[in-house]
């Protein structure tokens, strides 16, 4: 479901709790139009973040780019900035635009004090072959094409997503990505396959210095061989943990039900678990764990009635880790979007991955261990036998969240017999676990009801497998409704046909969610309300600092966190509806409750605390009526509004005091022990200082106010000093001019700037004649392609509609014959510089230059036939329209055959044809103003491409297609309009390339 590709940003501590962020990065610039695809971050040693990721350009090209934090001191990094030199990669010569993706993370080469990156690709020409090229930069803004590939092999079609890491194999901790090949270390090549949808692997042996990697098992070479998972998962991605010394792997997932049903329900495809091995857990021993997440649950309901889609209730895994998890990112998480707004690619905890030491020539992999803090309730069961044939239930009571250890047997009698009969099982085609066999399978029954009743598409959830300790993986979609909160039941199950199990041994932890929401806790303390707001589930240190706080204000702490199952269970008794979108934070507070913090009891109406409360009523109220004073100069109806319901609040408190005195009446004074708590005294005067407080702060914001106003008043003057200042410097530099000598005057006047300008002028109007003249041509009939071989031959235009450049090409070559001639003659006759003086050229041609641009170019050449400029019109068009063409283009139009070869009002090209001609005499009469004069030049075809002399004339070719690392040159097709040299300053060429030099 392709759409609007987005960076998310989230943020977890434990990579189980996730705290989302708001949105990277996203497609806003030309080169990434269509979409910001996989990118790989590299940390530098001085500590700066590089992120090189894949754009979309509008043209579907795919290039890399770079970018980095804003602020490399925020922790967080919450803003990111594409560098201004994107894209800093191209696609190289011989790789089509459409596969050239996902860059890895930069390892360090220390022999070349270089980085080194690998980018995934195919080359159909051998073989479809997937390829891994491998990029040298110092500076993540330049690139070397290193000669070669990483890695190829034939028939396994595009690789993306490439990963390459180092492994260990000789410790239990992972390495860091630019760790050192030699003694001990092995590198690991993963590549996901466009073709199959599926990530392999293979370890191998990695030079640096040929860049060269060789599988050690080439039988089971990547694309062949072993894969992280044999379910559905893919576009996998390792990072290295330097705090638990571990590498983390992210895994992807897609739907297996329709892209309607994805719409419906608003999201689709998700992250797998973390994965972190542990070599020392039993070779035949699996573990279950069965999570949902709080939007999931509200997502059964709302599409319970949709379209329907069957799966079977009964999921089994013989002899594997089975780990099925809900996805936890909250509904409209903005990781991914596509045009309609929904969430793709949803993130959920990472697995881990270390090298088989007893195998190898395979990885492990494992859920990192940050997930065992959701465990709690554990029960064990041991030595329950599973006859043939069997299915037994487990008393766990609900199955939704569980962690399920076990260990099964075999008696190796009933082994040993049933070998000979054993034909072969095959997943894919013995009608799953619910075939059998002599052997199997057997295993857990999850997400199953009481009736093991079929269900149908609803909800969404997955299931891991890890076999051996994790040594095999795999991973599938599951969609169940009837076995969804208390619905959920465990069994064991043996569909054997001769040989009884035993499961030795069966852990179960039942577990809480993983994702988590921001949260408001709110502590009431005597007279005032105080708001927190953070990630929910405080850490200890933080629930012993509330309670030193309820502590010091003398109150108590009623309830603190809920358990998650009494939190559930009373949402289900009260009959929840989670049916619409998720709640704001303020409304629900996931995985804790509000604490609450009672005051002390109120205080009796003791004659000197209520005096002290009357005398801090009394300040409180001036420092009311002060501030809406304040709120009157300058009249701000907001503030005066506030104050006065603080003026008021106060007086009715004063109101209460003085009812409370009336009350108590004459009477003795009270004795010590009846006085009122020590607690309201320290409040009253408390509150009497934070008035005073108040007091003072207004008057110090008045004055501020006042400052503030007079410096305003001082930045307004400055300003309009600034101003005069400025008009005074333009004042001077007229007057200087006008009382400089005429032939400094003049040099003043003639600035690259003011060449520029006309020269642009005049390029304008020579496009617009161009469109006229091809519009004409079209209209004739006549074939462009044809034409413009015919100017231009043999060139290979990369769209058919750059034809129209050879069309101008021929425009601006006939137009600017002679141009290096004092009167613009090119038929060899003209005046050459040197026959002329040049104070007599200059002042000459820049006064023609200044009268011709006062005058209307149609009027001239209706009032002075005769003029030079006339004459320059009908000399220019009777070359480039020969009066056989003008026949073709105008048959159809009012001009008559007398007419034809001459430059007449009636001739649709009249207009445009004076005007771009008009332009290009005063460009002319401008340029011999110069000293020395502007000179002329035009690039030869088959002259390599300098950025120098020339731009090309097709937007953002050459972004594309120049300097890509080692790549040729590209070539010069034709000129297409000229360039100049102004004195030391170069107007560059605008030239056409050759796209034929492109291709191989």
């Amino acid at each position: 479901m392709w759409g609007n590709i987005t960076w998310g940003h989230a943020v977890s501590l434990d990579l189980v709790h996730w705290f989302y962020l708001p949105v990277a990065m996203v497609p806003d610039h030309w080169y990434d139009a269509n979409g910001v695809w996989t990118g790989s971050a590299t940390i530098l040693p001085d500590g700066r973040l590089a992120m090189l990721y894949t754009g979309s350009t509008a043209e579907s090209v795919q290039v890399q780019n770079l970018a980095f934090p804003a602020d490399p001191d925020d922790p967080l990094l919450l803003k990111w900035v594409k560098s201004e030199s994107n894209p800093v990669l191209v696609p190289p010569p011989g790789i089509a635009p459409k596969d050239f993706r996902d860059p890895t993370t930069a390892w360090y080469v220390p022999s070349e004090s270089a980085w080194r990156i690998a980018i995934g690709s195919k080359n159909d020409s051998q073989r479809h072959a997937g390829i891994a090229l491998v990029y040298r930069t110092s500076d993540f803004l330049s690139y070397e094409l290193l000669p070669g590939v990483l890695h190829s092999v034939a028939g396994t079609g595009m690789w993306e997503c490439v990963d390459f890491y180092p492994v260990s194999t000789e410790s239990s901790t992972g390495l860091d990505t630019s760790a050192a090949a030699g003694p001990g270390v092995k590198h690991v090549l993963k590549a996901s396959m466009d073709d199959d949808r599926h990530d392999y692997y293979a370890i191998g042996t990695y030079e640096a210095a040929t860049n060269a990697w060789v599988p050690d098992h080439p039988e089971k070479d990547v694309g062949m061989g072993l894969r992280y998972d044999y379910g559905m998962f893919y576009a996998s991605k390792t990072f290295y943990d330097p705090v638990k010394q571990r590498r983390v792997l992210w895994g992807w997932i897609g739907e297996t039900d329709s892209e309607r049903t994805d719409l419906r329900k608003g999201w689709a495809s998700l992250q797998v678990i973390n994965r972190v091995t542990s070599p020392t857990f039993p070779d035949n021993s699996f573990r279950s764990s069965l999570t949902r997440n709080k939007w999931t649950e509200k997502s059964s309901d709302r599409y319970s009635n949709g379209d329907n889609f069957s799966r079977s209730n009964l999921w089994c895994f013989s002899l594997c880790f089975l780990e099925a998890t809900w996805p936890f990112a909250v509904h409209k998480s903005p990781l991914a979007c596509n045009d309609d707004g929904l969430d793709v690619c949803l993130q959920t905890i990472p697995r881990a991955v270390l090298f088989d030491q007893k195998t190898g020539s395979n990885l492990l992999q494992w859920p990192v261990d940050d997930v065992e803090r959701l465990r709690s309730g554990s029960q064990e069961f041991s030595n329950i036998s599973i006859p043939a044939g069997s299915v037994v239930p487990l008393d766990v009571g609900t199955a939704t969240q569980v962690d399920i250890v076990a260990e099964f047997g075999v008696n190796k009698s009933a082994l040993a017999g049933a070998v000979d009969a054993v034909a072969g099982y095959n997943c894919s085609t013995s009608g799953g676990a619910a075939g059998r066999g002599v052997l199997g399978p057997f295993g857990l029954l999850v997400l199953a009801d009481d009736d093991l009743s079929e269900q149908t598409a609803v909800d969404h959830s997955v299931i891991e497998s890890f076999a051996q300790g994790g040594r095999t993986c795999i991973t599938s979609r599951v969609y169940p409704t009837s076995a969804t909160y208390g619905g959920g039941r465990l069994f064991l199950f043996n569909n054997a046909t001769g040989v009884d199990v035993t499961a030795k041994s069966l852990k179960i932890w039942q577990m809480g969610r993983s994702g988590r929401r921001p949260a408001i806790v709110r502590i009431s303390v005597p007279l005032q309300w105080l708001l927190f707001e953070g990630v929910a589930g405080f850490a200890e240190e933080d629930g012993k600092m509330l309670q030193k706080f309820a502590l010091a204000v003398k109150t108590k702490t009623i309830e603190f966190f809920a358990e998650e199952d009494e939190e559930e269970e009373e949402e289900r008794a009260v009959g929840v509806d989670d049916s619409d979108a998720c709640p704001a934070p303020e409304e629900v507070i996931i995985g804790q409750r509000v604490v609450v913090l009672r005051p002390d009891p109120a205080p009796g109406p003791d004659p000197e605390t209520l005096a002290a409360a009357a005398l801090a009523g009394l300040s409180s109220f001036q420092a009311a009526y002060l501030h809406l004073q304040t709120a009157h100069s300058p009249f701000v109806s907001d503030a005066v509004r506030s104050a006065d319901r603080a003026a008021v609040s106060h007086l009715r408190r004063l109101s209460e005091l003085k009812r409370l005195y009336l009350s108590a009446g004459p009477g003795p004074s009270p004795s010590p022990t009846s006085a009122l708590p020590l607690s309201f005294l320290l409040e009253a005067q408390v509150l009497d200082n934070q008035d005073l407080l108040r007091i003072f702060e207004a008057l110090v914001d008045r004055l501020q106010s006042d400052i503030d106003r007079k410096d305003a008043e001082a930045a307004a003057l400055e300003k309009a000093l600034a101003d005069l200042d400025g008009a005074g410097v333009q004042l001077a530099d007229r007057l200087e001019r006008a009382c400089m000598p005429a032939e400094e005057r003049v040099e003043s006047l003639l600035t690259v700037g003011v060449f520029d300008s006309v020269l642009r002028d005049t390029c304008r109007l020579t496009h617009r004649f161009a469109r006229v003249l091809v519009d004409l041509m079209n209209l004739s009939g006549w074939n462009l392609g044809a034409a413009a071989n015919c100017i231009c031959p043999d060139v290979n235009f990369t769209k058919p509609g750059h034809c129209r450049y050879a069309i101008l090409s021929y425009i601006c070559l006939g137009m600017f014959g002679g141009f290096d001639s004092y009167d613009f003659c090119d038929d060899g006759d003209g005046v050459d510089m040197d026959e002329i003086d040049v104070s007599i050229r200059r002042t000459d041609s820049l006064q023609q230059f200044i009268e011709h641009s006062a005058l209307d170019p149609l009027e001239l050449m209706r009032d002075f036939p005769s003029s030079d400029f006339v004459k320059f019109c009908k000399k220019k068009y009777a070359k480039l329209i020969h009066p056989g063409i003008e026949s073709s283009l105008l048959r159809n139009s009012a001009t008559g055959e007398s007419s034809l070869g001459s430059l007449t009002p009636s001739s649709p090209l009249y207009e445009s044809f004076a005007s771009m001609a008009s332009s290009i005499w005063m460009l002319q009469k401008l340029a011999w103003a110069y000293n020395p004069v502007v000179e002329i030049f035009q690039v030869a075809r088959g002259t390599e491409f300098s950025m120098v002399f020339m731009e090309t004339i097709v937007p953002k070719f050459d972004k594309l297609h120049i300097d890509s690392g080692t790549a040729p040159r590209p070539k010069v097709g034709f000129t297409v309009v000229p360039g100049f040299h102004v004195g030391k300053t170069v107007i560059q060429s605008r030239v056409y390339l050759d796209d034929s030099e492109q291709t191989l």
